[in-house]
């Protein structure tokens, strides 16, 4: 079963300043969720404590093909991070590294005066992201066997510890460091 909000959590969130889209598209779960197999995932962590997970998919080396999000956090948030994949999805990477803060305020519409730091957090980890992507290193299997990663650890190594810690910040950067590019 998916949750929905009642009518009343909806005239609630009216009251309090929220646009009839923003709540659509909080109410409605646009992209959140976990993307099967993505080109390159982040998870970052506002100073006060709020996580945001953002997964892109990439095809032909440059266009963002579908892109999703976890969070943890306010609704405010999952709403700037619905927007965020919702415009990065079908630009190119040099396009979705344009988006702005300004971008996501003038889709979202009204919002509590209070929650208006989320769109920088957001935009800053696209970016990020994005980032990533466009520095990975592309190994074959036997380089990544012997690549060491940002945790000190050998591709042949990380490959066993990752299955223990497969959250792990440390780890999560050095699965996005490379691509293996021989399947062989």
């Amino acid at each position: 079963m998916v949750w929905k909000l009642t009518n009343e959590e909806v005239e609630q969130m009216k009251k309090i300043g929220y646009s009839d889209f923003a709540i659509k598209l909080f109410n409605e779960k646009v992209n959140f969720g976990i993307l099967e197999e993505p080109d390159v995932s982040l998870t970052t962590t506002n100073q006060n404590g709020h996580i945001v997970t953002l997964y892109l998919k990439v095809e032909d080396g440059h266009i963002i093909k579908d892109a999703k999000f976890q969070y943890v956090g306010c609704a405010a948030l999952a709403i700037f991070c619905a927007v965020a994949t919702e415009l990065a999805k079908n630009k190119s990477i040099s396009e979705a590294k344009k988006i702005s803060v300004k971008d996501l305020t003038e889709k979202v519409g009204n919002l509590p005066k209070n929650h208006l730091h989320y769109p920088e957090f957001v935009v800053a980890t696209l970016k990020e992201t994005i980032e990533i992507f466009e520095r990975r290193k592309m190994l074959t299997i036997k380089e990544h066997d012997e690549y060491v990663h940002f945790c000190g650890l050998t591709g042949k190594e990380l490959e066993n510890f990752s299955s223990f810690c497969s959250v792990c910040s440390k780890v999560q950067e050095c699965e996005n460091d490379h691509v293996i590019v021989e399947h062989h």
